[in-house]
């Protein structure tokens, strides 16, 4: 049992994500359906699957976004980026993304890649360089690999690099307890400012089962996000490092404590910010099967985090808790939820580098219509605060961020499906948050896309 949930966990780290996609994807569910291979398969004989899907999407972005920051005021004590926002417009996007798995009993390896191309019916800042308008790229690769070190251990290795062409506010912070159900600020229509980003994003985990139900990992994580402009000195680095202890008591319930450290450094226009934060975590989960189908999943747990900021007298504490719901329901729909608070860097083009103290939920639910339709719908929200005490600038500063999104997908052939989808996004940013517009900042989106989406298995050794 223990084993299963160690690998689960690692499982989960080495996911690899749809960077940078528009097209949602039903979540998996937490009991798996049955295969369907009748004949016996040698598990230590290798399966590869190569994937090859094109999206097409067409619709309208309705943007309400403040004026863009005039010249420095007298409050201003640095120098203010160039900020562009969106205008509201028509938008076209075309994204090709390559996917290739190959699996065993004791090891999986998973590679892809994507590029894709945004056009907008008004010029905006249609490109870095502010030449004429034009197509807007993006791309991304990443990996995954997971493997078993003899009977006990398991190694798990993660990267990602990606070029995204807008800057991000990075307002929803779901790091806790490692748990994304909808990766909001990952998703490109909610983000209004345009320029390049580039992130890159590499883990390392060692996990090791012990007798008695007990298992140990240890993590190592790093971050860098740089925006692409000479005009804005704008980047993120983090370095951090977890040590967790799970004990299983029987087959469904566990508790769990976790010791982290990061190392976190920002800067935007002049100002930086570097700290060190030591961190506690314990809490518990459960597994509840309701059928022989369907299971619920109940994970919850706190802590407290010790943050130590160079250049400041005083370290502080701020309180961290965190949890996550799982449930089946009907034959192929699941419900996901996750609620956290802990301490988070917000970096964005408008934002001083501070550290918030962020509370955000999300709620994300899918399933099958009928054998041809999925339908998925996401949500959350997001709040935090930074006191004038622990910021970079001196002054108090807090936002709230709200979002929705919903897909319905209609299989017309086995290749060819139809995609109709909805957004919302609202981001309401003040003080310090708003630094460098000088103002209280109301962001908001509501975009509608239409599109076709192609996929065909290109290589693929499964069992049938």
């Amino acid at each position: 049992m223990i084993r299963r949930l160690l690998l689960a966990s690692l499982f989960a780290l080495t996911a690899v994500p749809a960077t940078q996609a528009q097209v949602f994807e039903p979540s998996p569910r937490l009991v798996p359906p049955p295969t369907r291979t009748v004949r016996t398969v040698n598990p230590n004989r290798p399966t590869q699957t190569l994937g090859l899907r094109l999206d097409l999407l067409g619709g309208y972005d309705r943007n309400e976004v403040p004026p863009a920051p005039s010249q420095p005021t007298q409050q201003t004590t640095v120098a203010q980026p160039t900020v562009n926002f969106r205008p509201s417009s028509y938008r076209g996007s075309g994204t090709a993304t390559l996917r290739y798995q190959r699996s065993t009993a004791s090891r999986s390896l998973n590679l892809g890649g994507s590029g894709g191309a945004n056009i907008y019916s008004s010029n905006g800042y249609a490109n870095v360089s502010g030449a004429a308008p034009g197509p807007i790229y993006s791309s991304s690769a990443n990996g995954s690999f997971t493997s078993s070190l003899g009977r006990k251990n398991t190694l798990a290795l993660t990267q990602s690099v990606s070029r995204s062409p807008y800057m991000a506010f990075g307002l929803f912070n779901q790091q806790t307890a490692g748990t994304i159900v909808y990766d909001a600020d990952g998703n490109p229509v909610n983000n209004l400012i345009d320029g390049y980003t580039i992130a890159v994003n590499s883990t390392a985990s060692l996990g090791r089962s012990w007798a008695r139900g007990a298992s140990t990992t240890v993590t190592y994580g790093y971050q860098r996000r740089t925006d692409e402009r000479s005009a804005v000195d704008l980047y993120q680095n983090d370095h951090s490092g977890t040590l967790s202890y799970v004990q299983s008591l029987g087959r469904s319930i566990g508790f769990n404590l976790s010791y982290h450290v990061a190392n976190r450094q920002a800067q935007q226009v002049g100002l930086e910010r570097h700290d060190v934060v030591h961190g506690v975590t314990g809490g518990m989960q459960a597994r509840i099967g309701i059928s022989r189908s369907r299971a619920l999943t109940l994970a919850g747990g706190g802590g407290a985090d010790l943050i130590d900021v160079a250049g400041f007298a005083n370290r502080y504490w701020q309180p961290n808790f965190y949890g996550n719901l799982g449930v089946d329901i009907g034959r192929s729909w699941v419900v996901s939820a996750h609620y956290s608070q802990a301490s988070s860097v917000v970096n964005s083009p408008i934002s001083t580098p501070d550290s918030y103290l962020t509370q955000s939920g999300v709620l994300s639910t899918s399933g099958g219509i009928g054998r041809r339709v999925d339908v998925v719908v996401n949500a959350g929200f997001t709040s935090g605060n930074v006191d004038a005490v622990h910021s970079v600038a001196g002054a108090s500063g807090d936002f709230t961020g709200v979002t929705g999104a919903a897909q319905v997908r209609t299989a017309l052939t086995s290749r060819w499906s139809l995609l109709v989808g909805v957004n919302y996004y609202r981001s309401e940013l003040s003080g310090a948050a708003s630094q460098f517009l000088q103002t209280p900042s109301d962001f908001q989106r509501t975009s509608v896309r239409l599109g076709m989406s192609w996929s065909i298995p290109l290589y693929d050794t499964t069992p049938r």
